[in-house]
C-alpha cells in the first residue's frame, strides 16, 4: 500500500513539474496596475480580490455592489489583471456591453510610452469631470465611461473631483492598455510596428485611435472631455456626426451603432488608418479622416448635404448642435461681459452640448462664482465637480 502511495505521488509530483517546465503553471508577472477613479462610496471598503456578482470576469463588481468587511490599503494591495478586452479591471467598474446604450469618455495622455516614468497627473480635472457628470446627469438611462490610460496617482490634485464624478450610479472608470485594448481589432498588429510611437502628436493621435477603436468594438456615442452636455442625447439616435464647419465633419463627437452603417463607417474608418496614418499632420487623422470616409459613404455630398437620406441612415447634424460658437470665438466661455447674449446663444439655440475647445482654452482660467458662462453653465449641469472645484475650475 505505501509503495502504491509513493508512486503515485511521484507521478503527481512529476506531472506538476512538467507543467512548470512548459509555462503552464500560475504566472507571477501579471500586471498590478489599479484602475485610479472609484466611486466615493467604494473608496475606502470594496475589496479587490472579490468577483463579480453579475456574472462578469473576477475583480469586477457589479455597479452598487460591494464587501463592507474589507478595508485594503489600495495603494499597497495587488491590482487586478489585463482581461482580454485591454482593460485593467478593478472594484465597481463595468465592461462595456456591445450594442448596448453606451457613452465614452477617453483620456489618452499616458498611450504612448511608459507611463509610470514619473509622470504626476490629476485624476481627473474639473472640465474633464464636468463633462463626464453632465453627461451623466442629462442621460441617466446611458451607462457613461471613462476610459483613461493613466494609472493609478492616489493622493493626486483632482481626486476629490474623480470622487463626486464616481458618485453617480451610471458612471465608470476603467483603464486601457493601448495594445492590448486594440488587440482584436484591425489595428491590433498595425499598433506594435510603432508608427505612433513616431507621432508628432501621440496624444491627439491616440486619442483619434482609441475613440474610433472603442466604437468598432462596442458601438455606442463618443464625446471629447471639453464639453458640457446639456440636453439628453437619445433622441439623436446613434448614427451620426456632426459638421465643425461647412466643410469639416467633427470627430469631437461621435454617434456608431454597432451594426448596421454605423459599424459599416466604424469599420472605414480602421481601414482608413491602416492605409493612410499620418503622425505629421494634427487633424489628419481625426476629423478629416471622418470626412474622407462619410464623403464616399454618402456619394461625394458636401458635408452640409450629408443627410440621412444620402448617407444610407446616417447624419451629420449641424454645427450649432454641438459647437453653438466656432473656435475662433472660444473666449466667449470666458468673457463675463458677453455673459447674457452668450448664455441666450447657448441655451436657445437647440444646442445639446457646448465644446470648450480645450486646445485653445485652457490656459483660461473659470473663477468659481462668476458670471463667466463657463462657470454659470458648470453650476448648472455639473454641479457636484463645480462645488468640489474650489476657487479656479
Amino acid at each position: 500500500m505505501k509503495h502504491r502511495l509513493c508512486i503515485a505521488l511521484s507521478v503527481l509530483t512529476g506531472g506538476l513539474l512538467l507543467l512548470l517546465l512548459l509555462g503552464l503553471g500560475p504566472s507571477s508577472d501579471a500586471p498590478l496596475r489599479m484602475v485610479f477613479a472609484s466611486s466615493a462610496s467604494s473608496a475606502s471598503s470594496a475589496s479587490s480580490s472579490s468577483s463579480s456578482a453579475s456574472g462578469r470576469d473576477p475583480g469586477v463588481h457589479a455597479a452598487g455592489t460591494s464587501n463592507e468587511s474589507a478595508s485594503p490599503d489600495v495603494s499597497a494591495a495587488p491590482g487586478p489583471s489585463l482581461n482580454g478586452e485591454g482593460f485593467h479591471l478593478g472594484d465597481h467598474h463595468q465592461l462595456p456591453s456591445r450594442g448596448a446604450d453606451n457613452l465614452f469618455f477617453i483620456e489618452s495622455s499616458c498611450a504612448v510610452g511608459d507611463p509610470r516614468r514619473g509622470i504626476k497627473r490629476a485624476a481627473m480635472n474639473a472640465r474633464q469631470g464636468c463633462a463626464v457628470e453632465s453627461a451623466a446627469l442629462a442621460n441617466p438611462n446611458s451607462t457613461v465611461y471613462f476610459l483613461s490610460t493613466c494609472p493609478s496617482n492616489e493622493g493626486s490634485d483632482g481626486e476629490q473631483v474623480a470622487k463626486e464624478v464616481f458618485s453617480y450610479p451610471n458612471v465608470k472608470s476603467l483603464q486601457v492598455e493601448l495594445s492590448s485594448y486594440l488587440n482584436d481589432t484591425p489595428l491590433g498588429e498595425w499598433i506594435l510596428r510603432g508608427s505612433l510611437n513616431e507621432s508628432s502628436y501621440p496624444v491627439e493621435h491616440s486619442s483619434d485611435i482609441l475613440r474610433l477603436a472603442t466604437l468598432w468594438k462596442f458601438g455606442g456615442l463618443y464625446l471629447d472631455l471639453d464639453f458640457v452636455v446639456l440636453r439628453p442625447l437619445a433622441g439623436l439616435g446613434w448614427d451620426f456626426a456632426v459638421a465643425e464647419s461647412d466643410g469639416l465633419v467633427s470627430n469631437c463627437v461621435l454617434g456608431l451603432s454597432a451594426r448596421g452603417v454605423g459599424r459599416e463607417v466604424a469599420q472605414s474608418c480602421l481601414g482608413e488608418l491602416l492605409a493612410r496614418f499620418d503622425g505629421r499632420q494634427w487633424a489628419y487623422n481625426g476629423p478629416y479622416l471622418v470626412t474622407r470616409v462619410l464623403s464616399r459613404l454618402c456619394g461625394g455630398a458636401p458635408v452640409s448635404q450629408m443627410t440621412a437620406g444620402k448617407c444610407r441612415g446616417f447624419a451629420v447634424l449641424r454645427p450649432q448642435s454641438f459647437f453653438p460658437f466656432y473656435y475662433p470665438r472660444w473666449a466667449l466661455l470666458f468673457d463675463e461681459g458677453a455673459s447674457d447674449s452668450t448664455m441666450e446663444l447657448v441655451l436657445r439655440n437647440g444646442t445639446y452640448a457646448v465644446h470648450a475647445w480645450n486646445k485653445l482654452s485652457r490656459a483660461r482660467p473659470v473663477r468659481a462664482g462668476s458670471r463667466q458662462p463657463y462657470a454659470l453653465l458648470a453650476r448648472r449641469f455639473c454641479p457636484r465637480v463645480y462645488s468640489s472645484a474650489g476657487d479656479t475650475f
